[in-house]
């Protein structure tokens, strides 16, 4: 998202963002806040600002028999089992 300033010209979303944590802003085209914050190591949320829990998995918050994975960019995600679908397999289809 580009912002535009009367009689300044325009700005990108990152030049008033600040990532918490050591994330770093990137512009996001198609985003609806325009930007998104790259997190390091052990954070996540938008703003990197939530700890992540490496052990999430561990208590398996996927329903059904669902598979928790921690992605490259350090979400969890749930691979819900044939028939179930949703954030965590919550939803039967």
């Amino acid at each position: 998202m580009t912002i535009v300033i009367f009689g300044q010209g325009t700005a990108n979303m990152c030049d008033w963002i600040q990532c918490a944590n050591g994330g770093i802003c990137q512009p996001a085209e198609g985003s609806t806040l325009g930007y998104k914050c790259r997190c390091q190591f052990g954070f996540t949320g938008t703003l990197c600002e939530n700890r992540l829990n490496i052990t999430t998995c561990v208590r398996n918050p996927c329903l059904h028999n669902g598979n928790c994975t921690v992605t490259n960019d350090y979400q969890v995600k749930c691979t819900c089992p044939k028939g179930y679908t949703g954030t965590r397999c919550e939803i039967s289809i």
